[in-house]
Order: C-alpha cells, then structure tokens, then sequence
C-alpha cells in the first residue's frame, strides 16, 4: 500500500512539474495588464509586450519605451482614451489599437508631453485617431489610421488633431475614412512628408485664422 502511495505521489509532482513548466508563460501574460506592467517599470526603461489581445486603456505617465511584439492589439470600449501620455521622451512601437468611442469623442492616442515617438501603429477608431494638445517636438511615423467607413464624412472626426502643439513631424503615415486627414490649429512648424490620404474631406487643414504658422507640406 505503501509503494502504490509513492508512485502516486512520484507521478503528482511529475504532472506538476510539467504544468509549471509549460503554462506559467502564458498565465502570466493573461494575468499581468499593460497598465501594471508600465507601474512596475522604472524610468528609461524598455516594457516589452507578448503577442495577444489586452483590452484595456492605458495612461504612461514616465519616459519609457512600450514596444509590442508581433500581433499586439489594444481594446478600448468607453468615454477613455486608448492610450494617454502624460510625460516627455516616452517611445511607442508596434500596436494595433482597435478603438471604439461610446460618446465622448475621446481619440485613440491623446499626447500632452513633448519628444516622443509612435512608430509602426495600426489605428481602427470611430472617433479621433491622435490628439496632440499642447504637445511639441513629437515624431509620428508609419502609422495607419483608419476611421468608421460607414459613418457620413460629417459625423467622423480627424485622423490626426493638433492644438497649440508645435515643431512636429508627421510622415510615411496613412489616414483614411476620417473626415479631415491631419487637422492644424494654433500650431507652428508643423511637417508632414511621404503620407497618403483617402475617403475623407481634406488632406491636411490649417487653421490659419488661428495662428498656424510655417508648415511644411510633401505628400
């Protein structure tokens, strides 16, 4: 009876070694948010993100690189943002964001810091793709961003918006089925070279009533 009582208990923690050593990867990468994991980093440091879905909206507040690896996508349902960046110097690259605004026509991505960088970023939002406000030195690149195909030109809200927000560079980035591609207002030495625009009202547009000054246009 003895021996039947070890071999039971052999085969047990062999079956749990296996467990653990298989599963734990992929419980902690269900179990751990963007957010946590952007809590528990420090200053200048690199969080890197497994592949899956995280449906949540985050806020970086500290200058960090958030890079996703292959297949990372980004949920939001509600009134938030996807992604806030309260802080300078914070580095974005490869995400899909799928966005879907309940009302308060909150954008995808809102910036109010300066110098940092998105890269490699697919947007899908039935609101604004990219808020800068108050936000300078700041590089968008190779970005898509793809508004509500089915809302009328009217009711969609601008690919990129910009206010009070200057000496940014915007490029090799694709807007399309917004209502205006990359709206102006209030800002100055604004660049934006090797994009392309589609189903939607303007190109770019500048506000040049209210002090947009100096922009740099090269599709």
């Amino acid at each position: 009876m003895l021996s039947i009582q070890k071999k039971f208990i052999k085969v047990a923690l062999a079956l749990g070694f296996l467990f653990i050593l298989f599963f734990p990867i992929y419980a902690n990468a269900q179990e751990q948010s963007i957010q946590h994991q952007i809590r528990e980093s420090q200053s200048g440091e690199t969080v890197k993100l497994r592949k899956g879905e995280y449906k949540e909206s985050i806020v970086i507040d500290k200058p960090i690189h958030l890079v996703g690896d292959e297949n990372v996508t980004l949920i939001q349902k509600g009134s938030n943002p996807t992604i806030t960046i309260n802080s300078n110097n914070v580095k974005i690259e490869n995400f899909n964001i799928k966005h879907l605004d309940t009302g308060s026509k909150s954008p995808a991505i809102f910036i109010n810091g300066d110098n940092n960088y998105l890269k490699n970023i697919q947007i899908d939002t039935n609101s604004y793709g990219i808020q800068l406000d108050e936000a300078n030195y700041n590089i968008l690149s190779y970005l898509n961003i793809s508004g509500d195909e089915n809302e009328l030109i009217k009711n969609r809200q601008h690919g990129i918006d910009l206010w009070k927000s200057h000496y940014n560079i915007i490029h090799d980035t694709t807007i399309d089925h917004v209502q205006d591609g990359i709206y102006i207002e209030r800002s100055n030495e604004i660049k934006v070279y090797n994009s392309t625009f589609a189903a939607l009202n303007r190109q770019v547009y500048l506000d040049i009533v209210r002090q947009t000054r100096n922009p740099l246009l090269k599709f």
